[in-house]
């Protein structure tokens, strides 16, 4: 799987620089994990909650659980074990370090009360969120002198002009900006897209029999994902 830059990743580096724990949060599928995998998997150990037999561990024993995975750490999907935090926050007591705890988890009430009564002034919280159509460019050596020249006085068969997209925009629509962009092939645009709209007209009107929406002739929705695949 190819790796796609963040943007977040310049402020995660300037924040791992300054606070000694780190929560990055956001909505599932958004790469919180393989961000911080990415960005510090050579220099921190990856320990994850969602695993149930480690979860358990840590709840169990959060001493000696700390005591088997000292930092510097990733401890991933922390709102599985809020109860951590506190044992976190005397262990950044005792260690402030910069960068030594790095976490992701949901932002949901329970985790985000527990990080701001244990970790308050210790931790910086950052939300990733779905990729942008600006990550999903090309990085591309720079045009020469020649080539720029040919752009402006020219008539520009040079081929410079802006870099090319990893994913097409119809792909982009339809799927959303998950971490799927980078780790699978295309999707099959007709049914991600009648996955998502079923879903969104049934919180919007009811539920809607299955055939009005994946129907051959059900209008608008089938449609409109055949149109975006010609872009």
């Amino acid at each position: 799987m190819s790796h796609v830059p963040r943007f977040l990743a310049h402020t995660l580096h300037r924040a791992s620089a300054t606070f000694p724990s780190i929560l990055v949060t956001g909505a599932r599928q958004t790469g919180e994990t393989t961000l911080l995998r990415n960005e510090f998997g050579e220099s921190h150990r990856y320990v994850s909650l969602e695993r149930p037999d480690v979860r358990l561990r840590a709840e169990a024993d959060p001493v000696a659980f700390l005591n088997e995975n000292p930092p510097p750490l990733i401890l991933d999907e922390v709102q599985y074990v809020p109860s951590l935090l506190p044992y976190i926050n005397e262990r950044v007591d005792e260690d402030r370090r910069p960068g030594t705890w790095l976490m992701t988890g949901s932002q949901g009430f329970g985790l985000m009360r527990g990080v701001s009564e244990s970790l308050a002034g210790r931790v910086a919280v950052l939300t990733l969120d779905p990729m942008a159509v600006g990550e999903g460019v090309i990085d591309e050596p720079p045009p020469s002198i020649d080539e720029m020249l040919d752009k402006v006085f020219g008539d520009g068969a040079s081929g410079l002009g802006e870099a090319p997209l990893r994913v097409s925009l119809a792909d982009w629509i339809l799927r959303g900006g998950t971490r799927s962009h980078a780790s699978t092939p295309k999707s099959t645009g007709s049914f991600g897209f009648r996955v998502i709209s079923r879903s969104t007209r049934r919180g919007m009107f009811g539920r809607f029999p299955r055939q009005e929406i994946s129907g051959p002739s059900s209008g608008f929705w089938p449609w409109w994902p055949h149109a975006l695949e010609r872009l």
